[in-house]
């Protein structure tokens, strides 16, 4: 399990500072690539909780019905976040902001990224489960 936090965590935090470092070269200000980098980390943890139910199985092997309590879990999670960024209060705490409609599809594209990272590494674990100490398909 350590070997796939490693992973995840790695491909989170690259996708992360890529897309930091790349907002403020296409002149972004840093309060509007802040924004969109809080947004984006919530995407990739939303979308990392499904990635999760699983160490080994792939995330299309599993039925979402079979743990509807972390589906509602993340719409809420996604929910807050959206509603933080419209409702002036929230956004006066948080220092955040509405963002586009585009600029929301391009960090979710992004942050499906993560997804297919994890689901490599799972393929790979599974097709070479010899290759790495410590793997095991019992889970």
């Amino acid at each position: 399990m350590s070997e796939e936090v490693l992973v995840s965590g790695t491909s989170i935090g690259v996708l992360a500072f890529g897309a930091w470092f790349v907002l403020l070269g296409a002149g972004q200000s840093e309060a509007h690539a802040r924004n969109l980098l809080v947004l984006l980390m919530v995407l990739l943890e939303n979308i990392h909780c499904l990635n999760c139910r699983s160490e080994y199985r792939s995330i299309l092997q599993i039925p979402l019905r079979n743990n509807l309590y972390l589906i509602v879990a993340i719409l809420a999670a996604q929910g807050i976040q959206i509603l933080s960024m419209n409702i002036p209060l929230m956004q006066g705490l948080l220092d955040i902001g509405p963002v586009s409609g585009t600029e929301w599809l391009l960090l979710l594209a992004l942050a499906v990224g993560v997804l297919g990272i994890m689901e490599c590494y799972k393929w790979f674990r599974r097709k070479f489960p010899d290759d790495l100490p410590g793997f095991r398909e019992s889970s």
